[in-house]
């Protein structure tokens, strides 16, 4: 089997998350003019619930909010609640961030002790995340 047969995806219309346990890594990715809402927090979420359980080793999001408009209060509160909560092991690391998307991250980052950065590209965030032990 190879790597790429391992990776695990769940999606709606507007967003993709896919698993990458070789390197625990989950990345999302979004479709034109997305608002995040529950509905995108819950497939998230679950997702990770399933992906990450209960392990105490480290894990990232890589996220691409290309498409990012905003977040509504529900999404917002539902992953900062599950990312606080997994703050020790968890690296966020999002590219490509409109103005609010990039408000919505940094006031994420200040309300918590997460480790969360926004990046220009893929790469400068792939960076961080391997300067942190990920193998991205």
């Amino acid at each position: 089997m190879t790597a790429a047969a391992k990776i695990q995806t769940v999606a709606c219309d507007s967003m993709q998350v896919s698993w990458h346990p070789e390197v625990r890594i989950v990345t999302t990715r979004y479709s034109p003019d997305t608002t995040l809402t529950g509905v995108h927090s819950s497939l998230l979420l679950g997702a990770l619930e399933d992906w990450v359980g209960s392990s105490a080793e480290p894990f990232a999001l890589l996220a691409d909010a290309t498409g990012v408009r905003g977040a509504d209060a529900e999404y917002r509160s539902l992953t900062a609640t599950f990312f606080k909560k997994h703050g020790d092991q968890l690296f966020i690391a999002v590219f490509n961030l409109g103005p609010l998307a990039r408000l919505l991250l940094e006031m994420l980052r200040v309300s918590g002790s997460l480790q969360v950065r926004a990046f220009a590209s893929e790469a400068q965030a792939r960076g961080w995340l391997r300067g942190k032990g990920i193998a991205a």
